[in-house]
């Protein structure tokens, strides 16, 4: 027996050795147990090593980051751009809305609601946003405001609750997040940090400008039948444009000269499918000078058109922060470098009644027959100021003369 023990203590041994070996036990006839040991296959080795293995190595674990890291950004602009598609698409339905809300008012009242509405003092009262809340569901916002009482700046509670309201109809998915903003004029709101207004991202087209006229303030605007040296005449304005508020009429205001009225769709002798009705704006730079939809002075709920190329502007500073120089921002800095002459104004009225979204490329806009349509940056921009006039009587020959002549196509 001792001479059996030792031998199998030594086999035993020598396989705790070969950690490359496999012992086998088996019994002789006289029942005695017999250890043996044998080297491992080449079939059994790699089974035998994946049972040892109990983790990754660091250089197993770097490839598989930079695998995923590899898969993360080839796969992240694809999000991004679905992201974008869907946020535009977002976009395109609210104009859409806000387009046949447009429509439906007209039909209603036999034309469409003034852009903005004002005194002959300095105030300023209803709008086309306020107005067709009435055919967008949102009957119970709109009768908080009553423009035959109240200026839209008034403190009264329900004013102020008003204007601050955010309208998801009126916000762009792809524009900046909505805030509550003081309007960069006039000076009573300016110096005012109570009267603020909640931004928005679209509005009204008052029409096609040389530079100086305004749609919306009456400024420059030519008397019936005169024709200014650019060519703007009075079928230059657009379909929303500025008009003598009802509640001026009733204290007796008397419209001047150059007052303008609601436009009916019989007007829009361009064409109802070639004529904007609705489109963005916004800025990365200056938050006053961004779109505010309840407020109506000016500009902040109107744009135009114009043949220059500051009608597409992203930054209303002109690259300078916030910190915009006076008086018209940087809008003279991003100009076309030309002097005012009688066919063109490089004022700032330009700037502040331009276009742009964040959208890559160009900007949503809907059409005078409810149709939208996306707008890219690159269009040509005499196309794009005569898609601002309901009656211009631009001709196919001079489009296709501006196009043949033009720097942008």
């Amino acid at each position: 027996m001792e001479r059996d023990f030792s031998r199998t203590h030594v086999l035993q041994n020598l396989h705790a050795r070969r950690p490359g070996s496999l012992s086998l036990r088996s019994k002789t006839r006289r029942g005695e147990e017999r250890v043996g040991v044998r080297a491992f296959t080449l079939v059994e080795l790699p089974v035998v090593s994946k049972r040892k293995r109990s983790a990754f190595t660091l250089v197993e674990l770097l490839v598989v980051i930079a695998i995923i890291g590899i898969l993360v950004a080839l796969l992240l602009p694809a999000i991004q751009a679905a992201r974008e598609a869907a946020r535009r698409t977002q976009c395109q339905n609210n104009l859409k809305q806000i387009g046949l809300a447009l429509l439906n008012y007209e039909s209603s009242k036999k034309a469409f609601p003034p852009g903005v509405e004002l005194d002959t003092k300095g105030g300023y009262f209803n709008g086309w946003t306020r107005e067709i809340m009435a055919y967008s569901e949102d009957e119970s916002l709109r009768s908080l405001y009553n423009p035959l009482e109240l200026p839209i700046t008034d403190m009264d509670p329900e004013v102020v609750k008003f204007r601050e309201t955010f309208v998801p109809l009126y916000h762009c998915p792809s524009d900046l997040p909505h805030e509550l903003v003081t309007p960069d004029t006039p000076d009573f709101v300016k110096n005012n940090p109570l009267i603020k207004f909640r931004t928005g991202s679209y509005r009204g087209n008052g029409g096609r400008t040389d530079g100086f006229t305004t749609w919306d303030l009456w400024e420059d605007v030519p008397l019936a039948g005169q024709v200014r040296p650019s060519g703007l005449t009075r079928g230059w304005r657009g379909p929303l444009t500025g008009v003598l508020a009802q509640i001026a009429i009733e204290k007796g205001d008397q419209p001047p000269a150059k007052a303008l009225w609601p436009c009916e769709l019989k007007d829009i002798t361009d064409g109802t499918s070639k004529t904007m009705l609705v489109g963005e704006y916004t800025n990365g730079d200056f938050s006053p000078r961004r779109s505010f939809w309840a407020f109506t002075y000016a500009q902040y709920a109107m744009s135009q058109t114009v043949d220059q190329q500051r009608v597409f502007m992203n930054s209303y500073c002109g690259g300078n922060g916030t910190q915009c120089p006076n008086p018209v921002g940087g809008c003279l800095f991003t100009g076309d470098g030309a002097i005012n002459t009688p066919n063109a104004s490089t004022s700032g009225r330009v700037c502040k009644r331009s276009w742009f979204s964040f959208h890559p490329g160009g900007m949503n806009v809907v059409m005078c027959d409810g149709s939208s349509d996306f707008v890219s940056f690159d269009i040509h921009l005499w196309l794009f100021a005569s898609m601002g006039s309901i009656a211009a009587g631009d001709s196919e020959t001079d489009k296709a003369t501006a196009v043949a002549g033009g720097s942008r196509g």
